[in-house]
């Protein structure tokens, strides 16, 4: 039980920045315990499906016409309810869930666009993690997802947070 403490008390040194120490606080382990129940929650999420894509449109301000769409992950979980994602979406980077997570997304995304979009232009833009990029099959999934989807390369954008541009 000590050595559980002290690395919880290491963590939460590490996640408050360099050259710092903590000491273990119940809070600690309780945080971690929900933390690690709802990392198990989340590898269900897939199999249980409970995760939905919700779309913004995305307007040209010069003609006010509808040019594209941006695919909005979202977390339905039965206990929980609805998870928000700057709530589950660090959780599965932590975890390196989020590749299983993002191949989910670009699946998904292409596919409906594709159903409910088979004739018009319109762009469908996904957010990709920093993890999920630097993998060394990212293209290959990519372009899987256009394969299966039918979706022109072209129509795709994938968007990266500025942390990962500055990588």
């Amino acid at each position: 039980i000590m050595l559980r403490d002290a690395d919880s008390a290491m963590y939460q040194a590490k996640k408050e920045g360099r050259n710092r120490f903590a000491f273990f606080t119940q809070s600690m382990n309780d945080d971690a315990k929900a933390r690690m129940e709802m990392d198990g929650l989340l590898r269900k999420a897939i199999d249980e499906d409970e995760l939905e894509l919700y779309y913004q449109p995305i307007i040209d301000t010069s003609t006010n016409a509808v040019v594209g769409t941006e695919a909005l992950l979202r977390w339905h979980n039965k206990t929980l309810g609805m998870v928000p994602p700057d709530v589950f979406i660090p959780l599965a980077e932590e975890s390196e869930f989020i590749n299983e997570i993002g191949t989910w997304v670009l699946n998904n995304a292409t596919s409906q666009i594709m159903s409910h979009d088979a004739n018009e232009a319109l762009w469908l833009s996904v957010n990709v993690s920093a993890r999920q990029f630097k993998e060394d099959n990212f293209i290959d999934t990519v372009n899987r997802a256009l394969t299966d989807s039918g979706l022109a390369a072209n129509r795709l954008k994938v968007e990266i947070t500025e942390g990962l541009l500055i990588d």
